[in-house]
């Protein structure tokens, strides 16, 4: 799966480059509200000399005149309390604080390889964390053509379904300590291992994890750290890739320097 959260890093240490980025824009009118209510005030009625006419006293009331006390409820109803409209992310702004060569010392953008995968045989892992979020953004950045590799993704969604992404990778750490599955681009069979990775908690939410990754036809160890953070619907994803061995201070940097980018919604 091209698009799949293991997939996101495996493609380019394998091929030496950045995966496909997807995007697009949102807009939306905010509501404005409803109109003020109007005031109520009381007139003084005048004969036809143009005197005015005294109010009634209450023995001479007539039956039909309306209460006091209605008149004083219609007065003073207070206003409708109104939740403010919240504010659209655009993919102009999601593009603009996605990492850069500047944010992680000595990596720099790399392109696209393209390449095709297969499930790893974990469904927490094997999910599109960005499928249906819009507007979203990515890049990927590398320090040379083997690596290490770091991508980031962006994208907006609701609050809840971000916040069930982030769950689901917290349950990764335990539905799939150690799977088998098949990745084409690893030459088929590959051993994962799940381990948990020490990052920070951001936002309104975070969580993390690291593969260690075995073809067993490529003698070769590849290991992946995944952080997954939200601010109330806008979700970042992580993944960190190299071959041989992995500095998780580069995955810790990634993931402070990507949140502290993050616009508000």
């Amino acid at each position: 799966m091209a698009t799949s959260l293991i997939r996101a890093g495996v493609t380019a240490v394998v091929a030496a480059g950045v995966m496909v980025a997807g995007s697009a824009c949102i807009s939306d009118e905010p509501f404005a509200g409803p109109s003020p209510a109007p005031s109520l005030s009381a007139e003084p009625t005048a004969s036809a000399t143009g005197a005015e006419t005294p109010s009634p006293s209450p023995s001479s009331a007539s039956p039909s005149a309306p209460s006091p006390s209605t008149s004083s409820k219609a007065s003073t109803r207070p206003p409708v309390a109104l939740s403010p409209t919240p504010r659209k992310v655009t993919q102009a702004e999601l593009r603009a604080a996605l990492l850069t060569g500047s944010d992680l010392s000595g990596f720099h953008a790399g392109d696209d390889p393209g390449g095709s995968g297969g499930d790893s045989g974990c469904s927490a892992l094997d999910a599109d964390y960005m499928s249906g979020a819009q507007p979203k953004a990515e890049v990927l950045l590398t320090r040379g053509s083997a690596g290490p590799f770091v991508r980031e993704r962006i994208g907006v969604t609701s609050a809840s379904t971000a916040a069930g992404r982030v769950s689901r990778l917290r349950r990764a750490l335990s539905e799939c300590a150690h799977f088998k599955g098949d990745d084409a681009s690893l030459g088929g069979p590959v051993d994962y291992t799940v381990t948990s990775l020490d990052v920070p908690s951001y936002g309104d939410g975070t969580a993390s994890l690291r593969l260690t990754i075995k073809p067993q036809h490529i003698a070769v160890t590849l290991y992946q750290d995944i952080v997954v953070m939200r601010r109330a619907g806008i979700l970042i994803v992580i993944s960190h890739t190299a071959a041989g061995s992995i500095d998780g201070g580069i995955t810790r940097s990634a993931a402070k320097r990507a949140f502290a980018k993050l616009p508000r919604p």
